[in-house]
């Protein structure tokens, strides 16, 4: 590939994170992708060259570009990736092999491909760095599956069966030593570490009692785990799969029900509190010759205000309400 009269390997050669941005200019068409990819064969070596920051950056543009799994796939197959993220590279080979009947699409790359570009169609309108989060916990989200490969005994119709157990937890461990090496800030890597960590547990929301699923609605980062749960259940080429597991509106439907209780039970704590809540500052006190007031509209008026002011912490006691009505006699 060339722009004016400069190849694409000669910029990688002076600047190596151009790799990036070759990769996230790649169209969907074959000859796009091949261009591209013979250009970072022929510069393959500079890849070394890359600082973890610029790793990290560079993963961004490709995820944010707007074909990512054909921008990945570049980094695949021209050897790049093996450089970059070893740990993905094993998801397309034989330790990345899927149960053929729950992933008919093929190995864990092909389905975390699906999985990336369904999630973009979520993030597109959200800021680019909760764009980039979500985006990640894609890409990341089955990293345990080679490691937790197992191999079962053929069913009835000759099927080798395979599993994974347990995948979430140990993918959780793989993607926060990648962020780490990757230098990601705190919150990025807690946000992803989590969104692997549960992705296999929200899958099961539906046949949670309601207990359970208000625990699990009420955790951190509910919005980009229910995205990730519907790209993942979409990542699919098994029709009947993926449509009893898209779960994307029974939950945004709850997690609405869910908020709108909290805020009414919220709402009927502080009438609770405020009904309950016993005057510190009394019109005794008013009265008192240091104040002199006297019933009367004005009276009422510190009254409410007093309540109010110490509904609100301003004092807690009756030496700071009389400190209090202090400043407001002063006035």
């Amino acid at each position: 590939m060339t722009t004016g009269e400069t190849t694409f390997s000669d910029a990688i050669r002076k600047d190596p994170a151009k790799i990036f941005y070759l990769c996230a200019r790649v169209g969907v068409d074959e000859t796009s992708k091949t261009a591209a990819t013979d250009a970072l064969k022929d510069c393959l070596e500079h890849a070394d060259l890359l600082t973890p920051a610029q790793v990290r950056d560079g993963l961004k543009q490709v995820l944010l570009s707007d074909n990512p799994g054909e921008s990945l796939d570049v980094l695949m197959d021209s050897g790049v990736m093996k450089k970059i993220l070893p740990e993905i590279v094993e998801l397309d080979g034989p330790r990345g092999a899927q149960d053929p009947i729950y992933h008919a699409e093929g190995n864990v790359w092909v389905h975390t491909k699906m999985v990336v570009a369904q999630m973009k169609t979520h993030v597109d309108e959200l800021p680019p760095q909760m764009q980039f989060t979500d985006l990640l916990a894609a890409l990341l989200h089955d990293i345990g599956k080679p490691d937790t490969q197992e191999f079962k005994e053929p069913d009835e119709n000759g099927v080798i069966r395979i599993s994974n157990l347990q995948h979430d937890l140990v993918g959780a461990d793989i993607a926060e030593t990648i962020l780490e090496r990757l230098q990601c800030d705190s919150a990025t890597s807690c946000q992803v570490v989590e969104l692997v960590r549960e992705h296999m547990r929200m899958h099961a929301t539906k046949k949670m009692k309601r207990k359970n699923l208000q625990k699990t609605l009420a955790r951190p980062f509910i919005e980009s785990k229910i995205r990730l749960q519907a790209s993942d259940a979409d990542g699919s080429k098994t029709t009947s799969l993926r449509e009893s597991k898209n779960l994307y509106g029974f939950l945004t439907e709850k997690l609405r029900d869910f908020r709108a209780r909290q805020a009414a039970n919220s709402q009927e704590m502080d009438a609770d509190a405020n009904v309950d809540m016993v005057p510190i500052l009394t019109g005794k006190i008013l009265q008192d010759p240091e104040f002199g007031y006297k019933p009367g509209p004005k009276f009422k008026d510190i009254l409410a205000a007093a309540r109010k002011a110490q509904q609100d912490n301003v004092f807690s006691d009756e030496a700071g309400a009389r400190e209090w009505l202090r400043g407001l006699h002063t006035d």
